[in-house]
């Protein structure tokens, strides 16, 4: 059928897809497509299996998870630092 995304052998698993399989529930996954600017439910059909992840679509997933990982860890290197007293280790 044209235009739709069927897992196939053109769409091989990108490993951002097989990365957010093993995580389960640790992520939102409307958020993460929220982030990446996919269609709705998109990510979520993916990660269920009914459907692949194109190329582009998985590497907006890759920079999502990359900015929300940066954010993660700005919040705990200020937590630390509050912790200690404004005191880092840089």
């Amino acid at each position: 059928m044209p235009g739709t995304t069927k897992n196939t052998a053109k769409h091989k698993p990108a490993p951002v897809l097989k990365f957010l399989q093993k995580q389960g529930a640790a992520f939102n996954i409307s958020h993460l497509e929220t982030l990446a600017g996919l269609p709705f439910s998109t990510l979520q059909k993916a990660v269920k299996g009914g459907r692949g992840l194109p190329p582009e679509h998985a590497a907006a997933v890759a920079v999502a998870l990359r900015k929300l990982a940066a954010a993660a860890t700005a919040a705990a290197r200020r937590t630390v630092e509050n912790r200690e007293g404004g005191i880092s280790e840089k």
